[in-house]
């Protein structure tokens, strides 16, 4: 048996081997310059990366607003909000300012102060500042055998009048306080309130919270609000009515400014606020002491606020609808939704095994 030698198969081998082999290349031309024997090689471009594919369509049909938009392309609708609430608001007429000057920083988690302070127009307050002092924090400074007492003096003089003879502890609390009472006043008397909508950037909870009102200390100024109203039972045993008045009316002008910030939880605490300073008032009203032109005036100074609450419903429909749009934004979330599905057996499309592992056929619309 015979067989044809084809000449290229002797060639083959040659050409492989001078493959190998790395051609010196001039200096210059490994510089990108030209030389005599070879142009210039121009850089080419990058090509810009392909756009992110969402899993959610941007569309008023879909997300309700479609600006703005966070980096990674979903709406922003914290971003939207603090927008909306930050209108007309300057550090000057808004309340909030004053109240955490009152409070400290002490609430914002330190990962997201610098942008908070930022949102409110202020430069960020010390950590140890002087800040107004907690019942709590002042009853940490008696002596161990005093604490009992303490907490029952509180307890007692919310709803009753009192005088510094009878409860030693409580005026000492509100001699320490009252530069802070004082502020709290007069940001009572501001036109707006605006403590900006952040959420820590740190843990699992990042982008499923729309807002982390619950630990906002603007909208439940705790210490101000009792200290007002302690105060206010102190001035009606001194026989001061107009100054007990005036701190109780303080208490509801700062329930109206809480309820400005957008969400459930706030108008909650500012419903709170307004009744609990009700609920001393009406100390006064039932005490018989009262000339009738004094119940007249704060009848009518009563009437002459807003209502509390007055944009609940508002606040469902728009808070609420961005808190669940948020949701269906975050990753996590999505995730379960993916392996909710993933579990219900239902069949994806986009293929089995393409929907199940990547979700690329997943609609969250």
């Amino acid at each position: 048996m015979s067989y044809v030698l084809r000449p290229w198969l002797l060639i083959l081998p040659a050409l492989l081997l001078l493959a190998s082999f790395e051609i010196p290349q001039d200096t210059d031309s490994a510089n990108g310059q030209a030389t005599a024997t070879q142009p210039v090689r121009r850089k080419s471009r990058p090509k810009p990366p392909p756009p992110r594919r969402l899993k959610i369509t941007i569309s008023k049909e879909t997300t309700h607003i479609v600006t703005p938009l966070r980096p990674d392309g979903y709406v922003d609708y914290r971003k939207a909000l603090n927008e909306q609430a930050a209108k007309g608001v300057t550090p000057e007429n808004n309340a909030a300012v004053l109240l955490w000057q009152v409070m400290g920083p002490k609430e914002i988690n330190k990962d997201v102060r610098e942008e908070f302070f930022k949102l409110l127009g202020i430069d960020a307050l010390p950590q140890d500042g002087q800040y107004v002092v907690t019942m709590d924090d002042h009853i940490e400074t008696l002596l161990e055998a005093d604490r009992p007492q303490a907490y029952d003096e509180f307890e007692a003089v919310l709803l009753k009048a009192w005088s510094e003879k009878d409860y030693p502890h409580v005026a000492s609390w509100l001699k320490a306080n009252e530069k802070f009472l004082e502020l709290g006043i007069e940001a009572s008397k501001r036109p707006h309130f605006f403590s900006p909508l952040v959420v820590s950037k740190e843990g699992f909870w990042n982008g499923l919270l729309l807002d982390s009102s619950v630990h906002d200390g603007a909208i439940k100024p705790y210490s101000i609000r009792e200290g007002l109203r302690t105060r206010a039972m102190k001035h009606w045993h001194a026989g001061r009515t107009e100054r007990a008045w005036s701190d109780l009316l303080a208490c509801h002008r700062l329930a109206r400014l809480v309820d400005q910030k957008p969400g459930f939880v706030p108008s909650a605490f500012a419903f709170a606020l307004d009744q609990q300073a009700g609920s001393t008032g009406l100390v006064l009203a039932h005490s018989g002491k009262l000339t009738s032109q004094q119940a007249k005036r704060f009848a009518a100074d009563l009437a002459a606020l807003p209502p509390v609450a007055r944009d609940i419903v508002d606040d469902i429909d728009v808070c609420g609808r961005y808190e669940t749009l948020v949701l269906k934004q975050a990753k996590p979330v999505r995730l379960i939704l993916f392996f909710r599905a993933w579990f219900s057996g239902r069949r994806l499309s986009g293929g089995f095994w393409g929907s199940r592992l990547f979700g690329s056929g997943f609609g969250f619309d």
